[in-house]
């Protein structure tokens, strides 16, 4: 989907298909987020703390699992489960983005190998590729980025076996 596009945009009723349809459950998405950020950043502009928590599939069955309740700070569980999924959504599109890929990105993820989670790899890209000021204000060097990712998770010794493993990124 192309955003910049009349037609993708138009096909895209952000308000009408969603704002409309859930108000309620959008309003206590977003009283979610900031009993989040008052729990872990009190006194801090409004902001997604990634690294506070990179188990979205997981922490979404936990909270599923209570559904119907509300749990010990007063916030449904049924409403962090929406917030997780929105959370995992989020970082699937992301990843799509970051490697040029459209369509399934758990599937792409498996049919390239990688040994670790869908989540530890978005959590990985926007954090030291995204956030990081050294790349800032540069061209991007592309194959440094993906050298520092893959080091950062599975440790400088197995580089070169997970760079063989993955050839499509050699």
């Amino acid at each position: 989907m192309n955003l910049k596009d009349p037609k993708d945009r138009k096909a895209t009723p952000v308000f009408s298909g969603v704002l409309k349809y859930f108000p309620d459950a959008l309003r206590e998405v977003a009283r979610c987020s900031q009993a989040g950020n008052d729990q872990h950043h009190p006194d801090t502009p409004l902001h997604w703390d990634r690294a506070k928590s990179t188990d979205e599939l997981d922490a979404l069955t936990r909270h599923l699992l209570e559904a119907g309740t509300l749990d010990t700070d007063g916030i449904r569980h049924s409403t962090k489960v929406a917030w997780r999924s929105l959370a995992n959504l989020q970082k699937e599109i992301e990843l799509d983005r970051a490697v040029g890929y459209e369509g399934d990105a758990l599937e792409q993820m498996a049919r390239e190998e990688v040994p670790h989670t869908h989540d530890t790899w978005v959590e990985t890209y926007t954090e030291q590729v995204l956030n990081n000021v050294e790349y800032q204000n540069e061209e991007l060097d592309y194959e440094a980025m993906l050298h520092k990712i893959i080091t950062s998770i599975h440790g400088e010794e197995n580089i070169d076996k997970w760079i063989t493993n993955n050839k499509k990124y050699k």
